[in-house]
């Protein structure tokens, strides 16, 4: 019988090769001046059923992903710009949690608004839709920057880091307080961020012990604006193949 690590490593590596083959077919590279949006499998039409796709997945198999991803150096751009589509992935209770309506599900993503090539540090906000889903609006600020060191003890390198965002000055917005979480960031192939979500102590709902726990993972995607553009505002991203 193959072992359970061995078969979660061989589907990370087929992912990873699948991201890196599709950005080669599409010819996908980094501009400076041109949004490219992160490439789709055929068989989904939308970043949202691709993103639907991951729920499954084990949270092991979003650890190898970003440990084995090429990590960030200081001095590194962050990897995206404009509004991003996001969602939560992995099977996970937590992930549960954070994807319900009632914590979170409403989340879609990150706008990074530093259009010089996303220089750090920077400011982010993420996008949400208000509790009853009527419409949609930017919340909960963080301060994006490089970190040499990750919250996870098991990620360990002296040169390489990650991307950090904190909540430190985030305000209490639609019934939830972000100051106690941090998410930590690396980009996984062109266009596609992996996330890293960690809650300090006595944070709820997620963390109600005397210990910074890592939560739940999400993913980023590279979008673009019906015009080739980065978008500016949550509004302006297109999410559907074809559009």
């Amino acid at each position: 019988m193959v072992p359970r690590t061995a078969l979660i490593a061989s589907a990370v590596a087929a992912t990873t090769l699948w991201l890196a083959a599709a950005a080669v077919a599409t010819g996908q590279t980094r501009s400076e001046t041109r949004c490219e949006p992160a490439a789709l499998p055929d068989e989904f039409s939308s970043y949202a059923d691709y993103c639907s796709s991951f729920r499954e997945r084990p949270e092991r198999y979003f650890h190898e992903m970003f440990v084995n991803s090429a990590a960030p150096k200081k001095g590194t751009p962050f990897a995206l710009r404009g509004c991003t589509y996001g969602c939560v992935v992995g099977d996970s209770f937590r992930a549960d949690l954070a994807a319900s309506p009632e914590n979170g599900g409403s989340w879609s993503g990150k706008c990074f608004r530093d259009f010089n090539g996303m220089q750090l540090p920077s400011s982010v906000v993420n996008i949400v839709h208000s509790p009853d889903f009527q419409y949609e609006a930017e919340a909960f600020p963080g301060d994006l920057n490089f970190d040499k060191e990750s919250w996870n003890r098991r990620i360990r390198s002296e040169e390489d880091g990650v991307w950090a965002l904190e909540y430190e000055n985030s305000e209490f917005e639609f019934d939830r307080d972000f100051t106690g979480y941090r998410d930590e960031m690396r980009e996984v192939a062109p266009g596609v961020v992996l996330g890293k979500v960690f809650v300090k102590p006595f944070t709820e709902p997620y963390n109600p012990f005397p210990i910074t726990l890592e939560v739940f993972h999400f993913m980023l995607f590279q979008v673009c604006d019906a015009n080739g553009g980065f978008p500016r505002y949550s509004f302006d991203r297109e999410m559907e193949k074809g559009n």
